[in-house]
């Protein structure tokens, strides 16, 4: 159960930060093939502004979040992760040259260093395993895909303010009553007033004064 609690609040945030760059995927994409084909001196302005900002943020965040003590670490961490990977996503897609790498920390520490076991479908096959579940990643994530632009048809659609609104205020709506019934189901243990249990004394007790 600690383990589950820990990995459930460890990055209850980030998700939430996926989802917007998801949405804003095609509306970034245009606006850096618009940077691209800008006049040189804008363009070299803009794209030295993103990288000095993203590079002050990301050495911020090393320096006063990413060495203080693990424990204080795991407290920050799910309201501050997004900082370095907003800073390198931004430093990765300042230009077609750095586009074309990845950073493996990402992709090696995270399936090794962070889950207790990793997913085995066939033991002792290491090669036939990764090919496996490759498959089985590949078929999830492309059904995710599709389910997200199928929930954001529905649920945002486009050049519908008055529906966006509409939406905007039933999600308001049910999570105010999720939350509103979470503080309640904490507060009422406190609220409930402890009845002494009946014992024999009890009851003779109040035999007496009935006589």
């Amino acid at each position: 159960m600690y383990e589950w609690h820990f990995r459930m609040g460890f990055d209850r945030y980030i998700w939430i930060l996926g989802m917007i760059y998801a949405y804003y995927y095609s509306t970034v994409e245009k606006w850096i093939e618009k940077l691209d084909e800008a006049k040189l001196k804008l363009r070299i302005l803009i794209k030295t502004t993103i990288v000095v900002t993203s590079a002050t943020a990301a050495y911020l965040w090393f320096e006063y979040i990413f060495k203080l003590n693990s424990i204080t670490y795991n407290k920050y961490h799910s309201y501050t992760s997004w900082i370095p990977i907003t800073a390198y996503i931004c430093i990765r897609n300042v230009n077609q040259n750095t586009r074309s790498y990845t950073l493996t920390l990402f992709g090696s520490n995270a399936p090794d260093a962070q889950p207790k076991k990793l997913l085995i479908i066939v033991p002792n096959y290491p090669l036939l395993n990764f090919m496996l579940t490759t498959i089985v990643f590949m078929t999830i994530s492309y059904r995710l895909s599709e389910l997200t632009n199928t929930f954001k048809m529905a649920f945002v659609p486009s050049k519908d303010n008055k529906g966006i609104m509409h939406d905007m205020i039933t999600a308001a709506a049910i999570m105010g009553i999720l939350y509103s019934s979470f503080v309640f189901l904490k507060v009422l243990p406190m609220l409930a007033v402890r009845i002494p249990p009946i014992t024999k004394n009890t009851q003779e007790r109040h035999r007496t004064q009935d006589h």
